[in-house]
C-alpha cells in the first residue's frame, strides 16, 4: 500500500552474525544497541540508533520514595553468568537480595534422552548456520575449560515479584542493580558480550536509583556520574554500591537527575519525533 515501514528488532548482537536479507524490505530499522550499529552499516540498510522503547505509567513514577528498602536488590531470569557475578559480590559482603524466573529451586524437569547420530549431525550443521564456525569453536572451548561459578546462597533469593511488588522493589530499594552481560556463542564466559538491556531505560523511568553493567554507547544516554552509576568489575561494583549504601543524599540525586533524562530524551515520544 506503500505505507513506510519501521521494524524494530531489539537483539541484533546477540543474534545476527549478519543483518537478514528481509530486513531490506522496511524503510528504517530501529537499532537499540549501541554495539549492533556497524553490522547495520556494513549491511547499507537504513538505519536509526534509539533506545529502548520503555513507557511507565505518569502515576508508577517516583523520584524519592516515602521509605527505602535496605539493601539492593537485583531482578532478573538467572543465567550462568548473572549468578557468577551476584555470587562474587554476596561473598564480598555486599546485601543483595535476588529475585526473578528460575532462582528458586524447581521442581526437576523432564528426563533427556540423547537423541540419534543422524538427529546430533543435524544439530550441529544448523548450529552453525546460526552461530559460525566460530561460535562452534567457542562452543567447544566453553565445554573444555571449566567455568566455576560462585553461587548465589539460598538466604539472598526470594520468590519472584509480581507487577505491584516489582515496581515497588525496583524504585524503592536503596541500589537497583542492572546486569547486561549475556551468555552468547560469540565471547567465552570469562569475556562476556554486553549490551544495554530494557531496565537501563525502565529503572531511572521509575525514579530508581541506579548502577549498571558498563557497556558501548551507556555515555550517549546518561552522565554516568549524576544520573546513573556504572561498573565495570566486581570490585568496582562492590566499591560503587557501598558508596551509594553510605550516601542518601547521592542516592537521591541519581533518582532525579536519572528520571529526568530519561523521559526527557528517552521516552517513547522523543524517540517517535527523532
Amino acid at each position: 500500500m506503500g505505507i513506510p515501514c519501521v521494524n524494530f528488532y531489539c537483539d541484533s548482537v546477540r543474534e545476527f552474525k549478519t543483518v537478514p536479507a528481509k530486513f531490506r524490505i522496511f524503510d528504517l530499522i530501529w537499532v537499540p544497541e549501541y554495539e549492533a550499529l556497524p553490522l547495520y552499516r556494513k549491511a547499507r540498510v537504513k538505519h536509526i540508533n534509539l533506545p529502548m522503547p520503555m513507557w511507565v505509567e505518569p502515576q508508577l513514577r517516583c523520584r524519592t520514595p516515602l521509605h527505602e528498602i535496605p539493601g539492593v536488590s537485583f531482578i532478573g531470569s538467572k543465567d550462568i553468568l548473572r549468578e557468577n557475578l551476584l555470587g562474587q559480590v554476596i561473598q564480598k559482603g555486599l546485601p543483595v537480595s535476588v529475585r526473578g524466573a528460575g532462582w528458586l529451586a524447581q521442581s526437576a524437569g523432564p528426563v533427556f534422552v540423547p537423541g540419534s547420530a543422524y538427529q546430533k549431525l543435524i544439530n550441529q550443521v544448523n548450529f552453525v548456520k546460526q552461530q559460525g564456525f566460530s561460535g562452534l569453536a567457542i562452543k567447544g572451548l566453553q565445554q573444555l575449560t571449566k567455568f566455576t561459578v560462585v553461587p548465589v546462597g539460598d538466604d539472598h533469593i526470594f520468590p519472584r515479584p509480581d507487577f505491584d511488588e516489582y515496581i515497588n522493589i525496583t524504585q524503592s530499594s536503596m541500589v537497583t542493580l542492572g546486569i547486561n552481560r549475556v551468555p552468547t556463542f560469540k565471547r567465552t564466559h570469562n569475556k562476556p558480550l554486553t549490551y544495554s538491556r530494557l531496565r537501563d531505560i525502565e529503572a531511572p523511568m521509575l525514579g530508581a536509583c541506579y548502577l549498571t553493567e558498563y557497556c558501548e554507547g551507556i555515555e550517549q544516554l546518561y552522565d554516568t556520574d549524576n544520573e546513573i552509576n556504572v561498573y565495570r568489575t566486581v570490585d568496582e561494583l562492590v566499591q560503587k554500591t557501598t558508596e551509594l549504601l553510605n550516601n542518601k543524599e547521592k542516592r537521591n540525586k541519581l533518582r532525579i537527575n536519572g528520571q529526568q533524562r530519561v523521559l526527557n530524551d528517552h521516552a517513547i515520544p522523543s524517540s517517535l519525533k527523532k
